[in-house]
């Protein structure tokens, strides 16, 4: 569990890290950090009384974080010339983000994301399956990363993007997924 002063400046290098071992393997995704004065937050969108809702025009998603998210644009050195759009809400010692990146040419592995994800993170699959969300096809996953976090995600394989949406906390499964997922909806796909 990360302590209280400075957990989101640490919590940095492994969003980015898993981030980049998500894309660099086919995938897209993010772990979050936060102090632990936001777990009434937490509690708050778990109930559904917390809800920031959010529009993505860039990305054309919408979707109910705890708080308003942050965007980050970070280059995928592995896919020349693309780059992953995320937004991330910190809560806690958990978090959400959702994002995508354009769909780069050829054929998108959804087992090898996963996989991927899981390799690049040092942590393990739990438990991942196939299914479809609004139509595209998609993975959904749990996966056990380091510090005793839990990463439980969504990867949805739409026409011209890859969109990814995520929790990350140290309950498994992540508290709030299912409220998540349940607000996430591709707004115009692509």
């Amino acid at each position: 569990m990360i302590g209280r002063s400075g957990s989101g400046r640490r919590a940095l290098p492994l969003i980015l890290g898993v981030v980049a071992a998500l894309v660099g393997f086919a995938g897209v995704g993010t772990v979050l950090s936060g102090t632990s004065s936001a777990e009434a937050r937490l509690q708050k969108y778990v109930s559904g009384s917390g809800d920031k809702e959010f529009f993505a025009s860039d990305l054309q998603f919408r979707a109910n974080f705890p708080t308003l998210p942050a965007r980050t644009t970070q280059a995928i050195k592995s896919l020349d010339g693309v780059s992953m759009v995320l937004y991330t809400s910190e809560v806690g010692d958990g978090g959400f983000s959702a994002g995508a990146i354009d769909r780069p040419p050829g054929h998108f592995d959804l087992n090898m994301a996963v996989n991927g994800a899981a390799a690049g993170t040092g942590g393990h699959i739990l438990n991942s399956s196939l299914t479809t969300f609004q139509g595209f096809p998609a993975a959904e996953f749990v996966i056990a990363v380091e510090g005793g976090r839990y990463d439980k995600g969504l990867l949805v394989l739409a026409a011209d993007r890859i969109y990814e949406l995520q929790s990350l906390d140290t309950a498994n499964p992540p508290r709030g997924y299912d409220h998540f997922k349940a607000s996430f909806h591709i707004a115009a796909p692509s």
